[in-house]
């Protein structure tokens, strides 16, 4: 028995859409922290921590990520890191509401956005093999 067509099954589309929806959230966020950093210090160079950060972040996160991605569920990996970064973000607006946004604040999101992103994208590229048929 053959398997249907990559058109048809719903799995294949869930995945590449969620993960342009994925990718597409995380670009527009990182420009608008930066772009946010910017405005708090006035300084392009302080700006840059909020980029240096995501890299310690990935750094940090890179080798243990991988090996526990490897023993869970690829699915629910996708899904809490993307829902935990969606809470990590929301402390941004949060901050501002209640006294102002600071750059540790925005140096701590992006590491942890980086860590996050560790765990979602080898869970994605394991999640592809298991979507699409070896045929």
């Amino acid at each position: 028995m053959s398997n249907p067509p990559l058109r048809a099954n719903r799995d294949y589309w869930l995945l590449p859409t969620g993960s342009t929806l994925d990718l597409l959230g995380s670009a527009m966020t990182s420009l608008a922290i930066t772009l946010l950093a910017v405005h708090i210090t006035g300084s392009a160079s302080k700006a840059g921590l909020i980029t240096a950060m995501y890299g310690v972040g990935q750094w940090v996160a890179q080798l243990p990520a991988g090996a526990l991605v490897d023993r869970w569920d690829r699915r629910r990996t996708m899904v809490t890191t993307t829902a935990v970064g969606a809470v990590v973000m929301a402390t941004v607006p949060l901050a501002e509401q209640v006294g102002g946004v600071t750059m540790p604040h925005l140096m701590a999101v992006a590491a942890a956005v980086g860590v996050l992103g560790c765990f979602y994208y080898p869970a994605e590229r394991a999640a592809l093999k298991r979507v699409v048929p070896a045929e």
